[in-house]
């Protein structure tokens, strides 16, 4: 299920969209800002399934003509960490 939001005085950097909305798509309008201070407002958001990212890329496309970021909120784990390889223990 998708959820608008129209909270424009809510400004978010990328990480902290990410870390919030862990799990979620998110509609993120970052175009009042300067591209060096990754800022914005999340405009709309989902939960992790495909339906979800499907309707998001809709109102991406339609109403913010793919002006706004679509991404996927992910806070890395320990496990994740290991099992990608970044850190190889000896």
């Amino acid at each position: 299920m998708v959820t608008m939001t129209e909270e424009k005085n809510r400004v978010l950097n990328y990480r902290e969209v990410k870390a919030e909305y862990d799990g979620h798509w998110v509609l993120f309008d970052h175009r009042d800002f300067p591209p060096e201070d990754d800022m914005g407002y999340v405009v709309a958001y989902g939960d992790g399934s495909d339906e979800d990212w499907e309707a998001l890329r809709e109102i991406q496309c339609g109403k913010y003509h793919g002006k706004v970021l679509l991404i996927k909120g992910w806070v890395p784990k320990d496990d994740d960490v290991f099992d990608s390889g970044i850190i190889e223990m000896v």
